[in-house]
């Protein structure tokens, strides 16, 4: 695992970006390592294993 994905903080504009994909699209990818057809509800990535920021925040 890259350290790039281990350090990325998300600002709240790609937070805001996120939220208005899960609401537009049936699918997001990961903000942290960009893997794509994630559900919107998702935990973890099957990829990088970090967690859904949408539900961190209680957003979704």
């Amino acid at each position: 695992m890259s350290s790039i994905i281990k350090k990325k903080i998300l600002t709240q504009e790609e937070i805001e970006e996120m939220m208005e994909r899960a609401v537009m699209d049936d699918s997001i990818s990961c903000p942290y390592c960009e893997y794509g057809d994630l559900e919107p509800d998702y935990e973890l990535c099957p990829e990088c294993s970090k967690r859904n920021p949408l539900k961190t925040l209680g957003l979704i």
